[in-house]
């Protein structure tokens, strides 16, 4: 099957240098890629196709012709499986390239991606290339507490966002609790409505005079509702 195939292939290319480094879960740093090999076609037999053609209908042939057609159309047959394989064996090869192939763009798109993404470093270049400066000077001054306040505003950015994550949370477990509240409690109302229709229908009240199924909120509501009401707080914050 393709699967098993493909299982085959990666184990395969796990046991090689190459193949492994591929696989593996480190990014890669430098690699060079492989070069493409181009397989053509050997040089086989080609089948007698001009036996297609053949103007001489069997029933006029005599049985020596019909043997020397029989044989020559055997030959012509191994000739065209010869081919067949041939060109299996060679989309075979084609195939295990793409695969390879693949691989490696998809291992050093997930390189140049960490590369990219790389986390920049919290430490000040306080020695520009490499050169001397005065730790009394006022630029050096002026540099380091411009490198401090970037710090801090940072640290403060993040506890924001924090606060906002775990806000957002505790907003959602409450939601949550107070839905599934108001669901249990529609359920009871339900069961009390069907057992008062169920009374009235018993003393004859037709259907149409039967009190209305309760509605129960949408979640959608009280998502909107908890939203406006965290917005009037943040309203009598700022008052």
């Amino acid at each position: 099957s393709p699967s098993k195939r493909m299982h085959i292939l990666y184990s395969q290319l796990g046991s090689t240098s190459r193949g492994s480094m591929l696989l593996s879960t480190p990014w890669l740093t430098s690699y060079n890629p492989m070069e493409p090999v181009l397989q053509t076609m050997p040089a086989l037999p080609q089948p007698d196709w001009s036996l297609l053609d053949d103007p001489h209908p069997s029933s006029n042939q005599t049985q020596q012709e019909s043997i020397r057609k029989q044989e020559a159309l055997t030959e012509s047959l191994r000739r065209t499986q010869h081919l067949i394989l041939a060109h299996q064996q060679i989309q075979e090869g084609h195939t295990a390239q793409m695969i390879v192939q693949h691989l490696e763009v998809t291992k050093l798109t997930k390189s140049l991606e960490a590369k990219e993404n790389q986390k920049k470093t919290d430490h000040a270049a306080l020695f520009p290339y490499g050169q001397a400066v005065h730790f009394t000077d006022d630029k050096f001054t002026d540099k380091l507490l411009d490198s401090q306040a970037r710090l801090e505003e940072q640290a403060t950015a993040k506890e924001q966002r924090k606060s906002v994550r775990e806000h957002k949370k505790a907003t959602k477990e409450a939601l949550e609790v107070e839905w599934k509240r108001i669901c249990a409690a529609h359920d009871v109302t339900v069961a009390e409505w069907k057992a008062q229709c169920e009374t009235l229908s018993a003393k004859g009240v037709s259907k149409k005079d039967l009190p209305v199924k309760p509605k129960r909120v949408l979640k959608s509501l009280l998502v909107v509702a908890d939203e406006d009401d965290d917005e009037e707080d943040e309203d009598n914050e700022d008052e």
